[in-house]
């Protein structure tokens, strides 16, 4: 992956770096909240399945 011209490396670095942080974010937050629903739907089908 080659960086723009008239961008330093250290910048190239940092923006890279910033984007690697905000896509781990994501990725994290995604995660949590697939297991949020999935823990809901247990919920859901064995309150379900008590009944």
């Amino acid at each position: 992956m080659g960086k723009p011209k008239g961008v330093s490396a250290k910048d190239a670095a940092d923006a890279y770096k910033k984007g690697q942080a905000a896509a781990r974010a994501e990725a994290e937050r995604r995660r949590a909240a697939a297991e949020a629903d999935a823990e809901a739907r247990a919920a859901g089908s064995n309150a379900a399945a008590a009944s």
